[in-house]
């Protein structure tokens, strides 16, 4: 998690805006665990607690998924994970959907 935090800190001033889908309701748990995750910082994300609607609408499979969205609110790449290694692809599919015009 510590890499979603990173890019979400890095293209906040360009739009991008990062939502982590969560199946837990209790809020709580939902904090402890995005808190453990990062190793004690505040998430620079917002969390959706009880999220399994959202997870369907998207067609989620697995988890963790990773969907990032262009501006008109498509789903435009579809990942079945988020690891570290992954980070310089993320990286350029972002910077390619923050590059286009609405």
């Amino acid at each position: 998690m510590p890499h979603i935090q990173n890019l979400s800190k890095e293209f906040a001033e360009k739009g991008l805006q990062v939502l982590s889908i969560s199946f837990v309701s209790n809020k709580d748990i939902v904090q402890k665990t995005i808190t453990a995750g990062l190793r004690g910082e505040e998430a620079s994300f917002t969390v959706l607690p009880d999220g399994w609607d959202v997870y369907k609408a998207f067609k989620g499979r697995g988890v963790p998924n990773t969907f990032l969205i262009d501006k008109a609110g498509d789903i435009r790449y579809f990942h079945h994970s988020f690891k570290w290694r992954m980070v310089p692809t993320f990286r350029m599919e972002i910077e390619a959907l923050l590059a286009e015009k609405v």
